[in-house]
């Protein structure tokens, strides 16, 4: 098990709790932007951190943080070996998320089965087809994998989300209405703020316009059909119930 970066104590990397933070090397998609270039284009340059100190110092820090967050890169590429790291995990007690973006579902339905993942986050990086995947990703035929782990996640997951980060120079209003209005039906999407930093994939984005609180919220408010819409901003998270289903809500008195 690779990995390349530890963070003892977050307490937005899960929602709702105080997590422990794992960071894998590597990404299949590259998306332009990413902010995580250094464990993504030049992860060879990283010291690699034992999985047995990572465990060590989990343990150690037991009886404040006992959840423990997987992201990346993408923690999938690690194949038998994440697998062996999630046992190895539960074993000790703690209860994992995965941060994924769904292209390897057979892995994700092995991790699920076998019940190493009591949370998902499901990066979804445009509305679900190979052109709109392509405008971010710069990769094909990318969309049918990301859709078996869509249903796969729905099928074995209680809790989980469907996220998406909104990117004005590279998304449109009608990408994330559309992406929703695949996703009917589902649980929870999140709407995420983009924040234009320094190192981003692609260098035009570094200094990349981002959608304000106002405008993420008009959008969320317009989805349709799932049952939690959340907005994710550098305040937090929002949950938001859409402007249809407040309407459709009986009065009670």
């Amino acid at each position: 098990m690779e990995i390349v970066a530890f963070f003892p104590k977050s307490l937005t990397a899960w929602p709702g709790r105080k997590s422990a933070v794992i960071y894998t090397p590597r990404c299949n998609f590259e998306c332009k932007y990413c902010y995580a270039h250094s464990i993504i284009q030049n992860h060879e340059r990283l010291e690699r951190i034992p999985a047995s100190k990572i465990v060590e110092m989990l343990l150690k820090n037991s009886a404040e943080v006992n959840s423990v967050v997987i992201s990346g890169g993408e923690p999938l590429l690690q194949g038998k070996k994440l697998l062996e790291f999630l046992e190895l995990l539960n074993a000790e007690g703690f209860e994992v998320k995965i941060d994924t973006n769904g292209s390897n579902s057979f892995l994700l339905e092995e991790i699920l089965i076998r019940g190493l993942a009591r949370y998902v986050a499901l990066d979804l990086k445009n509305q679900l087809n190979d052109y709109s995947y392509f405008k971010i990703t710069e990769k094909r035929l990318l969309t049918e994998e990301v859709w078996k782990s869509i249903q796969i996640v729905q099928f074995y997951c209680s809790d989980y989300e469907f996220r998406m980060t909104f990117v004005p120079s590279l998304h449109s209003h009608h990408d994330v209405l559309e992406l929703a209005r695949q996703l009917k039906g589902t649980k929870r999407f999140v709407l995420q703020q983009f924040i234009a930093s320094e190192g981003t994939l692609s260098k035009e984005l570094e200094s990349a316009k981002s959608a304000s609180y106002e405008q993420l919220l008009k959008t969320a408010r317009q989805v349709q059909g799932i049952e939690e819409v959340r907005v994710r901003t550098l305040k937090g998270d929002e949950t938001i119930i859409p402007i249809a289903q407040k309407i459709r809500t009986p009065l009670l008195f």
